[in-house]
């Protein structure tokens, strides 16, 4: 299931469907009636659904064709005011963030790019029991994410969202239950007497409204991937600094297409690991070939919503189609290097 070109749900449901997400100033909600699965009948089909847009039932949202233009002029000033204010909001926070870990010794910083940060972090005995509530994203990747931080925990370096990654260098599995690790870190009396080092992955916003793109995990299957990507170069004279350096999809073919995966998505990391700006194209093959190496791996990827850097990146995807390097993260970890000659290629291209 998407909304506003975001994978928001993608699981075989076995139950009644149930799945809330947010937007800046907005959160969303569709639940699906017990008993509902098995409906044929179209009218009961059409009213197993239910759709709450800020807790308000979709039925009793204003319908902006109805409104006076006075009326229509005072919600779209209200709604602007509150994206302003969610905006300036997640920039201070993340400001303020940015300024407490950069003074306290106990976060270190593992990897980083322009849009994604790995860093570790040792919490206090009983902190990751009792100072942080986690849950599993609503989204189709499901990983474990910051959902609080309680005020008496004053907890360095972790925010709501970041992702937990791993606990005392052990990866936590793929589909691992928030609700159960909960569970578990506070009845195991070693975490409660012990400090606990967890490795957490933190998004980064792009543009003043942190609306500049969105971020997608890509868990893939045990085929080939089919991807082909290329170096991209930031524009001249204006945004999409965040891209220099990075990676895209150029096109997708094979078991690939089955993925979410759309040319000019940029491949912030792999398995949580971000991508060093400029990385060379012979090591992004042994990164995807260690990866595989470990099981199935999981794409990072950032899909950008900014019209003139979108048309920047696939311009340049266009240009390096001859050119993109094919990627299949099934294949053998002993992958030669290219000649020297391939890797003094134009900039766009691997």
């Amino acid at each position: 299931m998407r909304f506003d070109r975001r994978v928001v749900y993608r699981e075989r449901r076995r139950a009644p469907l149930s799945v809330e997400w947010e937007t800046p100033g907005h959160k969303f909600r569709l639940s699906e009636t017990a008993g509902g699965l098995d409906a044929d009948d179209a009218a009961l089909a059409a009213a197993r659904f239910r759709f709450h847009v800020d807790d308000a039932a979709w039925a009793d949202v204003p319908d902006a064709d109805a409104l006076s233009p006075d009326e229509a002029a005072r919600v779209e000033a209200t709604v602007e005011d509150v994206l302003a204010r969610t905006r300036a909001e997640a920039r201070d926070a993340a400001a303020d963030a940015e300024a407490r870990d950069a003074a306290d010794p106990s976060v270190a910083v593992v990897a980083r790019n322009a849009l994604a940060r790995l860093y570790q972090v040792q919490l206090e005995p009983g902190v990751f029991g009792t100072g942080i509530l986690l849950r599993n994203e609503a989204c189709a990747s499901r990983r474990i994410e910051v959902a609080a931080v309680l005020a008496r925990a004053a907890l360095p370096g972790v925010g709501v969202g970041d992702v937990l990654v791993a606990i005392n260098g052990k990866p936590l599995p793929r589909g691992a239950s928030a609700a159960e690790l909960q569970d578990l870190v506070r009845s195991n009396p070693r975490y409660a007497l012990t400090a606990v080092d967890a490795l957490m992955w933190r998004r980064v916003a792009v543009g003043d409204d942190g609306g500049g793109g969105a971020e997608l995990t890509i868990n893939c299957g045990n085929g080939a991937l089919g991807v082909e990507w290329a170096r991209l170069v930031a524009p001249r004279g204006g945004g999409g600094a965040h891209v220099d350096g990075l990676f895209a999809a150029v096109a997708i073919r094979g078991q690939a297409a089955a993925l979410a995966v759309k040319p000019g998505d940029l491949l912030v990391g792999i398995n949580h690991d971000p991508m060093p700006r400029g990385l060379a194209s012979a090591t992004l093959l042994q990164r995807f070939s260690s990866a595989a190496a470990r099981g199935p791996p999981t794409l990072n990827l950032w899909r950008c919503y900014d019209p003139d850097v979108l048309d920047s990146i696939l311009d340049q995807c266009d240009a390096a189609k001859k050119h993109a390097l094919a990627i299949n993260p099934s294949v053998s970890a002993h992958i030669p290097k290219p000649k020297r000659a391939t890797e003094g290629a134009a900039p766009c291209a691997c």
